[in-house]
C-alpha cells in the first residue's frame, strides 16, 4: 500500500509554529527525518506520495517473509517480487528482511545501499522512511503499510524504483 494521498489528517496540531513544512507532520503530526523534511517541505501531501511511494517502476513488491531458520545469525526469507514482466520467488540466508530484500535485489543486478532508516506509527500503519544510493546518487522513498515488515519491504522497493527511474 502507498501512501493515501487522500488520507485525513489525523493530528489537529504538529507541533509546527505557523504555517508547517512538513507535509508528514501536517498529515500525521509527526516530523520526516530531517534531511527528507528539507527536501520535501515545499510539496503538498499528495505531492509528497507521488514523489516518495509512487506505486508504479520496473520492480514491484509481492510478499516477504521468514520461512524458516538457517545458519546461526540469519534466517531464511522468501520474497516474491516482480523485475519487468518477470515474476520471481527466491529464498536467501539474512540477518533480517531488508537485508534480505536487498540480496535479491542485488542477484538481479539492482545493487542499492541503505544508507538511513526511519519508522513512525500512524494512524494508517507503519510509515517508513529510507535513504538508499546507487551509484553514487541518493534518493528518499517512503511507503506505509499495516505491518512493520511490509512497511520497510515497500519503501525499498519504491527506493529501487526513484533509483532506476533517474539512471
Amino acid at each position: 500500500m502507498a501512501f493515501a494521498a487522500e488520507s485525513t489528517n489525523h493530528f489537529a496540531n504538529c507541533g509546527c509554529a505557523g504555517a508547517c513544512a512538513d507535509p508528514f507532520a501536517r498529515q500525521y503530526g509527526q516530523h520526516l527525518p530531517k534531511t527528507l523534511r528539507a527536501e520535501a517541505s515545499a510539496l503538498s501531501w499528495a505531492q509528497f506520495c507521488e514523489r516518495y511511494s509512487a506505486t508504479s517502476g520496473p520492480v514491484r513488491f509481492g510478499s516477504l517473509a521468514r520461512s524458516t531458520s538457517s545458519r546461526r545469525g540469519a534466517a531464511a526469507f522468501e520474497a516474491t517480487l516482480a523485475i519487468d514482466a518477470e515474476i520471481i520467488t527466491e529464498v536467501i540466508d539474512a540477518n533480517g528482511p531488508m537485508s534480505a530484500l536487498t540480496g535479491i535485489l542485488y542477484r538481479r543486478g539492482i545493487s542499492i545501499e541503505m544508507l538511513s532508516f526511519h519508522q513512525r506509527e500512524t494512524a494508517d500503519g507503519i510509515a517508513t522512511f529510507v535513504l538508499c544510493e546507487h551509484n553514487g546518487r541518493r534518493y528518499w522513498a517512503a511507503a506505509i503499510a499495516s505491518n512493520a515488515v511490509e512497511s520497510q519491504a515497500r519503501a525499498l522497493i519504491n527506493a529501487a524504483n526513484r533509483l532506476l527511474q533517474n539512471r
